[in-house]
């Protein structure tokens, strides 16, 4: 084999006889040092019939590992933001207490924040504990349902209500509830209009809290770039939307990377 035949020998213009000369332990003076650690390395022990032949596919073949290795990494970071760190769109979860938006929302007009007390204050929305949801149900709404009695046990017993996790983004993503509620973004511009979610708990027909966005990064930076939409979020919330909202102009928001990634 000549110099010619090899990919290696032909790159760094080398003679076959110093990659021999290499993988016998020799010392050759024209070969720089990064090439020789290179190929004691790879090759140990070699023989004048196969020094060469070993060398140059033996280096090559452990150069095809990177860019696979590269690959699989960026897959599985993929997989990562997309799928298994975060809920998915659609998703449903049943709850220990068949809550129900709808009669609370609608009925009653309860503000989110009466349940949700740490929504505008705070990255994480909060969940309502028991002694928010006695403070109605005690003894004097629907006292005999099924749900408002397994609400009333709670109570007794001194226990919180172990609400199920609905919406969830990567632990490397923050999404600080405050901020974007203190700027006016609606509830239902991120959980859909939860104001319906309905029927009542004993109806066959209920259907507990949906995930309504997808929640992922390009959704995200979509809202950001663009802007949101003052009166989009109110038609969502059920609220009017006068000519004033109309003509608000998109709300953006910053998009580089430390906005979420900190």
């Amino acid at each position: 084999m000549g110099a010619s035949d090899c990919i290696y020998c032909t790159c760094v213009q080398l003679p076959c006889h110093s990659y021999f000369a290499l993988a016998n332990g020799g010392r050759t003076p024209n070969v720089p040092a990064l090439f020789r650690g290179l190929f004691k390395a790879f090759i140990p022990q070699a023989s004048p019939t196969n020094a060469i032949t070993v060398a140059c596919m033996t280096v090559k073949k452990k150069w095809t590992v990177v860019p696979a290795f590269l690959a699989l990494a960026a897959a599985a970071t993929l997989l990562s933001a997309y799928s298994g760190a975060s809920s998915s769109q659609g998703l449903r979860v049943e709850q220990p207490i068949k809550f129900v938006h709808a009669p609370h929302m609608q009925k009653a007009g309860m503000n989110c924040l009466y349940c949700h007390n740490t929504a505008n204050n705070a990255p994480d929305p909060g969940m309502p504990a028991v002694s928010t949801c006695v403070g109605c149900h005690n003894g004097q709404i629907l006292p005999g349902k099924p749900e408002i009695k397994k609400l009333a046990e709670y109570a007794k017993n001194g226990l919180p209500i172990p609400w199920n996790r609905v919406h969830k983004v990567p632990d490397y993503v923050h999404f600080p509830h405050m901020r974007h509620v203190n700027v006016g973004v609606t509830c239902q511009s991120c959980h859909g209009e939860i104001q319906n979610q309905g029927p009542a708990p004993d109806s066959a027909n209920y259907l507990p809290v949906m995930q309504a966005q997808s929640l992922n990064m390009g959704w995200c930076v979509r809202c950001h770039v663009n802007g949101y939409q003052p009166a989009e979020g109110a038609r969502l919330a059920g609220q009017k939307v006068t000519p004033e909202l109309e003509a608000m102009p998109a709300k953006k928001a910053r998009y580089d990377c430390s906005s979420c990634h900190y």
